[in-house]
């Protein structure tokens, strides 16, 4: 998760309610994060503050195109050098992701633009992305 060159532990909660074309997903994370030690001194280290994040999203599949949706996510995450460093860079993260996914016998093609919501200094401002979801039945 962090490159602190330690192990970094978490958890994960995700719920979701499901209604005929509608869903709604709430995750919530916390991410105990590793030690931070300097390669030159292993006195100076620096222990990072938990890094709490949650994702709120709502998914509707359209009436007329059963295989398509279009979805909406909500983003709040800590920096984890929030506590360390006085910048904008760590401010909390607010994010808004919109976008449509494609269900195939294949797999799943999604895309999505993602807009950062107050602070345009410490995640990119405009997002664009592309994916390819896929998934092994055992």
């Amino acid at each position: 998760l962090i490159a602190t060159d330690r192990w970094d532990f978490g958890i994960f909660l995700g719920m979701e309610r499901r209604w005929t074309r509608d869903t709604f997903v709430v995750n919530a994370a916390l991410v105990f994060p590793g030690k931070i030690v300097a390669e030159d001194d292993a006195s100076a280290s620096y222990n990072q503050p938990l890094m709490p994040s949650v994702n709120l999203s709502w998914l509707h599949r359209f009436k007329h195109w059963k295989n398509s949706e279009f979805f909406v996510q909500a983003m709040y995450a800590e920096h984890p050098l929030r506590e360390l460093v006085d910048s904008e860079f760590t401010d909390l993260d607010f994010q808004l992701t919109a976008g449509l996914k494609w269900h195939t016998r294949h797999g799943v093609l999604g895309f999505g633009f993602t807009e950062n919501l107050f602070n345009m200094d410490n995640t990119p401002d405009i997002g664009f992305h592309l994916s390819w979801d896929w998934a092994i039945s055992l």
